[in-house]
């Protein structure tokens, strides 16, 4: 079911319905400025830890920045460090330095360093999460280091001339190299290191993939174009661009790709289910470009006009925020909403933020898998809602919940129980599904000020501070995947069921006389105490509304017990779930 109610977040009016968005356009950015060392060319942040990791290419070491507080430590690495990486499962990071040959792999709860030895110059560095494989490009041995992460051991691929670039698709485990010199892209199929050649443009210089299309885009820095390859035959397809393009971020949300144009002060955008463009005017010499897929921003760093271009992809209107001296490299942090920008020019990092941050006292909170990890695309995820205004503390309307961005429509959390000002629920995935490799699943809470109160001009609930959690698929569990939706429909048949068992929810004619309304909207179950039984007739499980986790439960026959007035009012009140491995 999707939310279609105005919502106030951090103070903004964000949109007319949650259907469109939340997070509207703004120019409140807050700026922040950090120490780093000498030239930070590279940058890259730990969604999990907020932790944010600035490679100093003259000092020959890594300045970490925490986010929460903006303090810093060093740490050293190799000779002239170019580039790094984080695998926020194993909270590690990989620093290629390409004077040395080698990788700095830093513990990223302890700052212990382990060198591994790679190619000649070391380049770009990537990671695949789901695997624990890193890959290095080596621009001057033609060829990728695979590091296993694990064990640090490592294997060599040879790839095309003067690899420069590197991406992963973590769903199909493929590796995409651009190689500058022979203008062409190797193929590496993680399996087995087996390698394919795709031709590109001329000097083909960044590479980006949508792992949901399992589309990869190829800037192609001298012919003024980007290729598009199908990563399922590796047919091509060429898109023009403006002159110069130097970098690529892909949002897998909106299936939008930006190019930034180094020698025309603009960014290409390419809408990836039709390869047409649009042109954004950006600034002098936009180098580099990320984005965050919450919050459907676009960031592109120019060198030489010291600032970022900020894009709203909605509309493409932009925002101009100052950086510092020479700008190169940028990371962003969805879950805070951080954008960190290394300036090579002036030794510091910029901390660019959307609107301050206040805290509504309107909270959501979700409780964390084992190390943020699943192998499921619908895992149980579950959390609190509360509300703690003072004086006046109003109930709670309940949660809203996306996966992967803030700007789509919305689906109403399941509430599973709790009192007025704080409830406990359940994520509704609806459509929504977790994709393998890296996810950021969104909460907003919503009080109750729906038609009581003239809410800030609006007359609508109030919503509280997003909170955004990443969440990480690693691989895809065996067999048949969860129920498609949040509903396992009973019948006279078995229900076949494999990890998770869902309880579906009433129908108005289910509902207390005093709340038919939410009933509608699934906040009431049809089954008050149903029960689990094994095939002896054991009770082996309480059930609750909507998601229950039967993992730890053997495979075979079980029985749903229905409660009695659920019993009454059907034929047959106990139905048979086969649980599956």
């Amino acid at each position: 079911m999707r939310a279609t109610v105005a919502i106030r977040v951090r103070g903004l009016v964000v949109c007319a319905a949650v259907a469109a968005c939340i997070g509207a356009a703004s120019a409140d950015w807050v700026t922040t400025t950090v120490p780093a060392g000498l030239s930070p060319v590279a940058v890259a942040a730990n969604p999990v830890t907020n932790k944010i990791y600035v490679v100093n290419y003259l000092d020959d070491n890594v300045t970490v920045i925490d986010g929460a507080t903006n303090a810093t430590a060093t740490v050293t690495a190799g000779s002239r460090p170019t580039a790094v990486v984080v695998n926020p499962i194993t909270n590690k990071v990989y620093v290629a330095n390409s004077g040395s040959s080698n990788v700095t792999v830093i513990d990223g709860a302890t700052n212990a360093t382990v060198m591994v030895t790679a190619g000649m110059s070391p380049d770009a560095v990537s990671v695949n999460a789901v695997t624990n494989k890193i890959y290095v490009a080596n621009y001057s041995s033609n060829s990728v280091t695979i590091i296993d992460g694990a064990t640090n051991a490592t294997a060599t691929v040879t790839v095309g001339a003067i690899p420069y670039a590197v991406a992963v698709n973590p769903v199909t485990n493929k590796i995409y190299v651009a190689n500058f010199g022979s203008e062409d892209v190797t193929v590496i199929d993680g399996a087995t290191n087996a390698t394919a050649t795709v031709l590109a443009g001329s000097q083909p210089g960044a590479v980006a993939v949508n792992p949901v299309t399992n589309k990869i885009y190829i800037a192609n820095a001298n012919s003024n174009s980007v290729t598009v390859i199908d990563g399922a035959t590796n047919a091509t397809a060429t898109v023009a661009v403006d002159s110069g393009p130097s970098a690529l971020a892909v949002n897998p949300v909106t299936n939008k790709v930006y190019v930034a144009n180094v020698d025309s002060r603009t960014v290409t955008v390419i809408d990836g289910a039709t390869n047409d463009t649009t042109t954004i005017v950006a600034n002098s010499t936009p180098y580099v470009v990320v984005l965050n897929p919450v919050t459907d921003k676009i960031y592109t760093v120019n060198v030489n006009s010291h600032n970022v271009t900020v894009i709203d992809g909605a509309t493409n209107d932009i925002t101009t925020v100052s950086a510092g001296t020479f700008p190169r490299a940028a990371a962003v942090n969805p879950v805070t909403n951080s954008i960190y920008i290394a300036n090579s020019g002036s030794d510091n990092v910029t901390v660019i933020t959307d609107a301050p941050a206040n805290d509504t006292k309107v909270r959501a909170d979700c409780d964390r898998l084992p190390g943020d990890t699943t192998s499921y695309g619908r895992v149980v995820l579950e959390g609190r809602g509360v509300n703690r205004w003072a004086p006046g503390r109003t109930a709670m309307t309940g949660v809203l919940n996306r996966a992967g961005t803030s700007q789509l429509p919305w689906n109403w959390a399941y509430v599973t129980g709790g009192g007025a000002d704080s409830i406990s629920w359940l994520y509704n995935w609806d459509a929504d599904s977790l994709i393998v490799g890296e996810n950021f699943v969104c909460f907003v809470p919503l009080e109750t000020q729906v038609a009581t109160t003239n809410n800030l001009g609006l007359g609508t609930p109030f919503a509280g501070n997003l909170e955004v959690y990443p969440v990480y698929r690693v691989g895809l569990a065996s067999g048949v995947d969860e129920a498609p939706g949040p509903i396992v429909r009973m019948s006279g048949f078995p229900t076949f069921v494999r990890g998770v068992l869902f309880m579906p929810r009433g129908e108005n004619g289910d509902c207390p006389a005093s709340n038919p309304t939410r009933c509608s909207e699934g906040l009431y179950p049809v089954f008050a105490r149903p029960a689990l039984l094994d095939i002896s007739g054991r009770k082996v499980l309480d059930l609750k509304p909507g998601a229950n986790d039967v993992r730890a439960l053997a495979p075979g026959v079980y029985f749903v017990r229905e409660s009695q007035a659920q019993a009454q009012a059907q034929a047959q009140a106990v139905r048979k779930v086969v649980l599956t491995e």
